[in-house]
């Protein structure tokens, strides 16, 4: 759906240079007593540019004689503010968005989308998960498949659990121009697993297949996942809860690409190209990924604030949502509510 949005324009006459789609709000057009006209239009932003006209189905309406659009918003609405200067309107290099930003949330290791109950503690902002392809061992590859899925927003945030952190933080080290604000939570920027013998032996577990997968591996995973506050949250975890999770969700076969795809991943050099606001969400307690993955992130990314919440494990997405969403929720009220196009 197409914002609605207002064209003021400074013109004691409207000749038909170019042509606008009118509304059927006509109560609030009108002369506003300073020389200054304003139109109700349904529309399409203009692009960056010269605008010869301004084009969308329905109605259509002459634009000003002249004039230079001085600022786009986009919020539910589109305001074009036109002074009569020019024979055509050109758009601002300055476009800016106030809508509310899509929210973008990808998997964990387990690969499944983020639950309802999950979505619902974001209240009304638009929201959008997906699942996670299976059979995957490259960061890169599974940054390309969020990038694809999300290819119709030009606006959004992407927060990343876990595994997903790390696909939101390669995907975000790219610069997408819609891309708002990051965040990462139990997230690491490179393979925060340094033993030699624990790789080895992570190596091994994710080659198992069958009962020795379902039995072993997923056990000694869900041991790994484990805190002794995730029985406190809004939720109660359990280890078994865990393991179910991966039973319903996770291949063997995708486990141990995935399990390849966190070996290899490495983008501790690219951090500082991340140039959007990040919050780092840390549970207090986490065996996985340890103490210093975040630390990492945090001096990397030139825009990123940290906030650990106590008494909490690596699955506090699922044991606390609602004070991790009560975190989400705080960083995304002091992120800006207008930000620049990328080639501006």
């Amino acid at each position: 759906m197409r914002p609605t949005g207002r064209a003021r324009c400074r013109t004691p006459e409207t000749p038909s240079n170019g042509q606008y789609r009118a509304s059927n709000q006509p109560s609030r057009d009108g002369d506003r007593g300073d020389g200054t006209e304003e139109r109700w239009l349904d529309a399409f932003p203009p692009a960056r540019g010269l605008l010869t006209a301004f084009r969308a189905p329905g109605r259509l309406a002459p634009l000003p004689e002249a004039g230079r659009v001085q600022g786009i918003q986009a919020r539910n609405e589109t305001r074009i503010t036109c002074v009569t200067t020019h024979v055509s309107c050109n758009v601002s290099d300055m476009s800016t968005s106030e809508k509310n930003p899509t929210l973008v949330f990808i998997p964990c290791f387990s690969g499944a989308p983020w639950g309802a109950e999950q979505l619902a503690l974001y209240g009304e902002a638009p929201k959008r998960t997906l699942r996670l392809p299976e059979g995957v061992d490259d960061i890169e590859r599974y940054a390309d498949h969020v990038e694809s899925t999300i290819a119709d927003l030009d606006d959004y945030v992407l927060v990343g659990d876990s595994f997903g952190a790390n696909i939101a933080l390669a995907l975000a080290t790219r610069r997408p121009p819609g891309l708002r604000a990051l965040v990462v939570s139990g997230g690491f920027a490179a393979n925060p697993v340094d033993s030699k013998p624990w790789k080895a032996l992570m190596q091994a577990i994710g080659s198992a297949r069958g009962p020795l997968y379902r039995q072993l591996t997923l056990r000694a995973h869900a041991h790994r996942l484990t805190s002794p506050f995730d029985g406190e949250g809004q939720v109660p975890w359990t280890r078994a809860r865990s393991r179910e999770l991966f039973l319903a969700n996770t291949p063997a076969a995708s486990f141990g690409a995935r399990l390849r795809a966190v070996l290899t991943a490495d983008y501790v050099d690219a951090l500082g190209r991340v140039q959007v606001p990040t919050l780092i969400l840390t549970p207090f307690h986490d065996v996985l990924i340890g103490e210093s993955a975040s630390k990492v992130m945090l001096a990397g990314i030139p825009d990123a604030r940290e906030v650990v919440l106590a008494r909490t494990g690596h699955m506090f997405r699922f044991s606390h949502p609602a004070t991790y969403a009560a975190s989400v929720n705080d960083f995304l009220a002091t992120v800006p509510t207008t930000r620049r196009n990328a080639d501006a």
